[in-house]
């Protein structure tokens, strides 16, 4: 093994797998911070990404969460680009960046885009180049293992019409906000599994064709899971984002046999199952705030409601 591919292995295995559950804050207000044996040159090299461009107009701020096989990453960059030069040790990682504010190009093989700012990197090699074009740009980048993602069928194009701006909108702000709560939180494995539902959601829309041409129950299962930490869903938050009435709404949801709320109530108690199992020393309060119940009752009700869920409190 050559010495630079070694000091390679030797600093991921420093950043990401010696420590599963960790956040950490960059801030470049120029070039020279990026010298090396800073900070920042030290996690970029460790995450195999380098800086190609930078004007140094404005400061970059950038908060970076690792829980276990996932980065997430919140940047707010001037104009610049960059580069991951995708190597063995990433050969089974993918990656997924949301930019609804600035201007944030990726491209590479097999790179899959879709309107607004949405862009899909699935594993391999191959370079990836990302530019950011306007003078403030706003991103967030998700990083994961590859089999997170490995039982969703990629298109092999993302030519459908723009996804809803609304529900990209609220996936960048949950992520956001996700990527903040990692600086609070003393256990990982909760916010883990939000990110991770939040990922597979945006992936499964990223598939579809133009979401207009979907049902409109199946574009609102899609925006409930999307926003599922939100304890605030309902039809009449639900319905401006899909572009229908709070009434048509709820007509089409009697039509498949529930309300708005039950469903909502469904979805959020099979999440929450999957990470009761996956995490079963969980304590109820995080579950119930990691999937938007406003109360433990409330959480306890949907987990004996929920087919595998448990009818008493955990």
């Amino acid at each position: 093994m050559g010495e630079i591919q070694k000091s390679r292995r030797n600093a991921h295995f420093r950043y990401f797998q010696n420590r599963e559950y960790w956040h950490r804050s960059f801030k470049l207000h120029g070039a020279g911070d990026l010298a090396p044996g800073s900070p920042v040159s030290e996690y970029l090299a460790a995450a195999n990404f380098q800086v190609t461009g930078f004007s140094g107009t404005q400061a970059t701020r950038m908060q970076v969460a690792q829980l276990a096989d996932i980065t997430i990453a919140h940047a707010h960059a001037p104009s610049g680009t960059a580069l991951w030069p995708r190597d063995e040790i990433s050969r089974h990682r993918a990656a997924l960046v949301l930019s609804p504010n600035g201007d944030v190009s990726v491209s590479g093989a097999g790179v899959l885009t879709r309107s607004p700012g949405i862009a899909l990197i699935p594993p391999g090699i191959s370079e990836v180049e990302f530019a950011l074009e306007q003078s403030s740009n706003e991103l967030v980048f998700i990083g994961m293992s590859a089999s997170l993602i490995a039982d969703i069928p990629l298109p092999s194009t993302t030519d459908g019409e723009p996804i809803d701006a609304g529900v990209v909108d609220g996936a960048f702000r949950m992520l956001t906000a996700l990527a903040q709560s990692a600086r609070r939180e003393p256990t990982g494995p909760p916010l883990r599994h939000a990110v991770a539902e939040m990922t597979r959601s945006i992936v499964h829309l990223m598939r579809q064709g133009s979401p207009l041409s979907q049902p409109l129950f199946d574009r609102a299962t899609e925006a409930i899971l999307l926003d599922i930490s939100n304890s605030k869903l309902s039809a009449d938050t639900l319905a401006p984002r899909l572009g229908v009435s709070a009434r048509s709404l709820q007509l089409e949801f009697q039509r498949h046999g529930t309300t708005v709320q039950r469903h909502v109530r469904g979805l959020r108690g099979a999440a929450a199952t999957r990470m009761r199992r996956e995490n079963v020393e969980i304590d109820a309060t995080t579950l119930a705030q990691t999937f938007g119940f406003g109360s433990k009752s409330a959480l306890y009700r949907a987990l004996a409601e929920t087919a595998g869920g448990a009818a008493s409190s955990p």
